[in-house]
Order: structure tokens, then C-alpha cells, then sequence
């Protein structure tokens, strides 16, 4: 357990870098594996399990200032949109068609849900057309900013809606696209945005969870908890969360660079001053706070990225709203086996159909 506690501390940071009643009704600990499933299956890799289910054929589309890909389901007239983490320099949004399914794409989430609806991808800023070298772009590194991007997939996704005639349309994210998915709302809300699902995000500052996660650390509180204090691998997290986060953006000026955080080997390489400082202090609550439609929440209990703090925060201020919460005990950022990845997979089906969705 602990060398795989300690391989999380640190890389889900570059993965960074996803009815009207009260709320205390639809928050709860889900179970990690679904009752119909073989439990004994559970601890297994998502790929060894399905390695059975690829990714169907799709088509890249190209639009005015981006791309996007779109699995097409022509007998529906429903569309989930799904907006992956960030940074992400050096990977398409998308796997090749034929590929298996492992989880990491966060329309393998969707997937199974393909005979009902149809799915649409946006690529950042058109990346797809780079072979993903953009991190060595001293302009793509200037550019990418969270609101350069929020503007990006709105542009593309709009041009997109505009094509098509969907009577359903739910947007999903996961990480930095679930932080930005409440902004986007709005600025696509006239194309009949019916839902939202956003992974592993919440409603706090990232520099709060960061404050958070540091302090859990600190009490040794789950899943901090059995850590050993000459470990290496802990060190340099605790040693770069004050270095690189919280000290340099404590007070203003914040620091702007597009150039490289540290080097290779640190746990924030390969990010920008500049990103970070674009996402470091968004607040999606002040968003949710406006939002008036079902929100599906889905979040880690042990997220050692995004504190799940950060998603109970918005539970527990926004108490009238039509948000669903289902938190998943000893899950990290995300699912890392067959088990955690199928109760993602039933709770976002199970609550599609209790919205009507």
C-alpha cells in the first residue's frame, strides 16, 4: 500500500498537470464495485478486465480555431461532451480507434452508453494536428491558459452544436475540465445544456486543496496516514508543494512564466507558472452558485490532486440545489482498478436515468 501511496502523491499532480431536493438526500459513499459484478474482479486493471471493449471509430472534425472528435450515433438524438485534464502536452483527447478501453480518457466513462447517446471531444486548441511536441512551442506554451482554453472549447463546441440539432446535450469533466465545466456552462448554456458530470473537481480554489492535501499531510490523516518520514518520494512532494505552489503564490504578483517549471523529475514538470496561475484560483462554486440544472458530482474520498474537500465544500453550501455527490472510499484521482472504474461507469448511468437524462 504505501509504495503505491507514494507513486499518487506525485503523478496525478502532471496528470492535473473530471430533481429539486435537498442535497443531504443524494451524497453518499458508493461502493467501489457494483453488486451484479464479480467482486473478486475488482482489484484487477480496468484492461485485463475489458480488454474486450475498444474505442469505437470516430471522426476528427475540424472547425474554425480547433478540432474535435465525434463517435455518432445517428438513432439519437442525445450528446454527452467530455472535456479531459490538464495540463496534458503530450497526448491526443483521444486513443486510437480499435484501442481497448483503460480509463484513461474520460469518455471510457461514456462508452458503454453508446447506444444511447452520441459523443463529441474537443481537442485543445486543435493539438491533434502538432504529434503533441506543443510543450516545446514557446508560443503554445504562451498560449495555453485556462482562459485561453475555456474560450477555445467554447468556440469549437458552440460551432459544433450549430451543425447539429441534439435535444439532450450533458457536458462532462474531469480534473481541470471539471473545474472549468461551470464557466463553460454559461457560455453555451442558449444550446440547451440539460446536465453536468464533473469528476474530481469540486468547488474550492486549486490552491486551497493544495492547502488541504498539505495539512492532511501534516496530521497524517487518510491517505497520509502510513507514511514514513525519511521516504524520498514524500519528501520532494512536501518539499515542491511549498516551493512550487504555495509560497511562490501566496501574495501578488503571481508568478506568469511560460517557461518550464523546474526540470525533468519535478513533480510539477512538465507545467508553466502561466497555467498554473490560470487555474490556481478559480472558484467553481461562484458558478454552481447560478447553475440550475442536475450536476452529478463524483469524486475520490483519497484524491491526493483535487481534495475531496473541495466537492463537499459545494455540498454543503449549496443545499437546495439539483446536485447529486457520490464519493468513493480509498479512490484516488481517479479509478485504478476494475472495480472503481465500473462504479463510475453505474453511478453516472443510474443517475442519467433518474434525471431523465
Amino acid at each position: 500500500m504505501r509504495k503505491r501511496l507514494s507513486v499518487f502523491l506525485i503523478l496525478p499532480v502532471v496528470l492535473l498537470a473530471f430533481f429539486t431536493g435537498c442535497a443531504d438526500k443524494k451524497a453518499e459513499s458508493s461502493p467501489v464495485i457494483s453488486p451484479e459484478d464479480n467482486p473478486n474482479l475488482a482489484r484487477f486493471p480496468i484492461w485485463e478486465i475489458l480488454r474486450e471493449e475498444t474505442l469505437p471509430n470516430y471522426n476528427t472534425l475540424s472547425f474554425r480555431t480547433g478540432s474535435g472528435y465525434e463517435i455518432k450515433n445517428p438513432k439519437s438524438n442525445k450528446l454527452i461532451i467530455c472535456l479531459g485534464g490538464g495540463a496534458g502536452w503530450f497526448r491526443n483527447r483521444m486513443g486510437e480507434p480499435g484501442e481497448a478501453i483503460y480509463g484513461g480518457y474520460i469518455v471510457d466513462y461514456f462508452l458503454h452508453l453508446k447506444d444511447e447517446y452520441s459523443f463529441f471531444i474537443p481537442e485543445k486548441f486543435g493539438w491533434e494536428r502538432t504529434n503533441q511536441l506543443v510543450f516545446f512551442d514557446t508560443e503554445e506554451r504562451e498560449r495555453y491558459t485556462v482562459d485561453n482554453l475555456i474560450v477555445n472549447y467554447a468556440e469549437v463546441i458552440s460551432e459544433y452544436l450549430s451543425q447539429n440539432n441534439y435535444k439532450t446535450v450533458i457536458i462532462a469533466g474531469a480534473s481541470e475540465g471539471g473545474i472549468l465545466l461551470p464557466e463553460l456552462y454559461f457560455r453555451i448554456e442558449d444550446f440547451n445544456v440539460s446536465g453536468i458530470v464533473t469528476i474530481a473537481a469540486g468547488g474550492l480554489s486549486l490552491y486551497k486543496s493544495f492547502e488541504i492535501r498539505y495539512e492532511k499531510y501534516l496530521a497524517r490523516t487518510p491517505p497520509y496516514n502510513d507514511l514514513p518520514e525519511d521516504d524520498e518520494e514524500v519528501a520532494i512532494f512536501v518539499d515542491t508543494i511549498l516551493n512550487v505552489i504555495l509560497d511562490p503564490f501566496r501574495f501578488e504578483p503571481y508568478p506568469d512564466s511560460s517557461e518550464p517549471i523546474g526540470e525533468p523529475g519535478n513533480p510539477f514538470y512538465p507545467g508553466t507558472y502561466k497555467w498554473w496561475n490560470s487555474i490556481l484560483f478559480r472558484r467553481p462554486i461562484e458558478y454552481y452558485r447560478d447553475i440550475n440544472i442536475p450536476v452529478l458530482f463524483l469524486h475520490g474520498e483519497w484524491d491526493t490532486n483535487v481534495a475531496v474537500e473541495s466537492t463537499r465544500y459545494v455540498e454543503e453550501n449549496l443545499t437546495n440545489k439539483p446536485f447529486t455527490y457520490r464519493y468513493y472510499p480509498e479512490m484516488y484521482h481517479g479509478p485504478s482498478n476494475y472495480g472503481e472504474f465500473m462504479a463510475w461507469r453505474r453511478d453516472i448511468s443510474a443517475w442519467l436515468e433518474a434525471e431523465g437524462l
